[in-house]
This record gives structure tokens, C-alpha cells and sequence, in this order.
């Protein structure tokens, strides 16, 4: 059990890692190209393995826009995209969140809840 509520600890750095691998690789083949620098060197089987992977990754967004669209239409299904980066960033913040108040917990050895304040409407309190 103690493994299974590390995952999304673990999960988000791996977010991270790809997030900061993608931007520097875009980085690098953009000054490749603007100011002829070389590209690192890589293996042959990086290559295909990222090939591999990136495949995949478009095999998945395509499947999840494929339901969505059979669910909700076509503009979700092709909003449905976008909002997966945007979970992987929310993921992300609250993994980062989640570790900054176990370290205060750790430190202090004050145990804090949050609850979230709820208002109901007046007819509903009847």
C-alpha cells in the first residue's frame, strides 16, 4: 500500500523529466537549424526506443480523443489533447505541494488538515 501512494510522487517526476527532455530538444534542434550547431550524438537504439515511445504517446492521445468524441463530440474529443498536458501540470504542482507539506509535517511535527469550506444554499438547509 505505501508503494501505490508513492506512485504519483514518482510518476510526477517522471512528468518533469520528459517535460524538460521535450523543451530541450525542441531548444536544440531549433539552434541546430537557426545557428548550425551540432546536434548531440545519440545511439541507435535511443533513437528508436524515443521513436518507440513517442509513438505511443500519439497512439494514446489519438485513442483518448477517439472516445471522448463518442462520447461528448468532436470538439471535446479534440479539446480532450490539450487537457491532458494540462492534468500532467496539475499532477505535477500538487505532487510538488504534496511533498512541501510532508517536509513541514516532518520538520514541525504538526499535523495540518485541510478542509475545504463548503456554502450551501439556504433552501437546501431545510
Amino acid at each position: 500500500m505505501r508503494l501505490r501512494d508513492r506512485r504519483a510522487l514518482i510518476s510526477a517526476l517522471l512528468l518533469v523529466v520528459g517535460y524538460v527532455a521535450i523543451i530541450l530538444t525542441v531548444l536544440l534542434t531549433v539552434a541546430h537549424i537557426l545557428l548550425g550547431t551540432p546536434l548531440p550524438r545519440t545511439t541507435p537504439l535511443l533513437g528508436k526506443l524515443v521513436s518507440i515511445n513517442a509513438a505511443l504517446l500519439f497512439w494514446r492521445l489519438l485513442v483518448r480523443a477517439y472516445f471522448v468524441t463518442q462520447g461528448y463530440g468532436w470538439r471535446e474529443g479534440l479539446t480532450s489533447i490539450p487537457r491532458t498536458m494540462t492534468a500532467n501540470v496539475i499532477a505535477m504542482m500538487a505532487a510538488r505541494r504534496a511533498l512541501v507539506r510532508y517536509a513541514q509535517m516532518r520538520r514541525t511535527g504538526v499535523t495540518v488538515w485541510e478542509k475545504t469550506a463548503h456554502a450551501f444554499p439556504e433552501e437546501l438547509r431545510r
